[in-house]
């Protein structure tokens, strides 16, 4: 089989492909972060499948450890702090966060399809209160104001995107016990490592090769 883990999940073809592969991950992160790099956009459909073996793929957003944080992208598997925390450092622990949803998807489809929809509720509502600001942030640099009136005014906005950050921040949070509460209710082996990756506090994470000694013993 060719495709990507998405394909492979969707298709319904088993857990145990599913989970092959995401061990092939975890192998590729513990090297990517032994190295001091984060891979910064990991999800289902950028972990290559070929002969059941998943593969990383779609580096564009690659970043040295500590770097600071410019992408914003698909809110599913986004680690928090990435979205809510402006100013954030590359962490590998973005990357778990991000295995760790990829792992709820593989081994939990109704219970994922379920906190997904709710999540994609939250983004659109999010993307719909921010992306004015965001236009009009560009807006204002290409203006004729003088640089003291863009300033004040780039300063202003910023602050109007910042407390919707915060106030997002406390819902995506919500949002995020309902998953782990679900996790603690499953009888999977996996849902333990799942609801650690997924803590809202970055500490909180197992690093990859953490994870990998929990995965393989569950």
């Amino acid at each position: 089989y060719k495709g990507d883990l998405y394909s492979v999940i969707n298709n319904l073809q088993g857990k145990e492909k599913s989970l092959q592969c995401c061990r092939g991950v975890l192998k590729s992160l513990i090297g990517l972060h032994n190295k001091g790099y984060v891979h910064g956009d990991l999800s289902s459909t950028n972990v290559l499948v070929q002969e059941n073996q998943g593969y990383l793929s779609d580096f564009g957003f690659l970043n040295r450890k500590n770097n600071p944080i410019y992408f914003t992208g698909n809110l599913i598997y986004m680690a928090p702090e990435t979205v809510f925390e402006p100013g954030g450092l590359y962490s590998p622990k973005m990357d778990m966060f991000s295995l760790g949803i990829m792992l709820f998807e593989a081994v939990a489809q109704d219970r994922y399809s379920k906190w997904f929809h709710l999540v994609k509720i939250f983004q659109e509502d999010f993307t719909k209160k921010t992306r004015p600001i965001d236009s009009e942030i560009s807006n204002v640099k290409k203006s004729q104001l003088s640089v003291t009136d863009q300033q004040l005014r780039l300063n202003e906005l910023t602050r109007q995107k910042d407390d919707l950050r915060k106030s997002a921040a406390v819902n995506y949070r919500q949002l995020l016990e309902v998953l782990r509460t679900d996790l603690s209710k499953g009888a999977h082996p996996l849902f333990p490592l799942i609801k650690d990756l997924t803590s809202y506090n970055p500490e909180d994470r197992p690093s990859a090769e953490q994870a990998e000694t929990r995965f393989l013993a569950a």
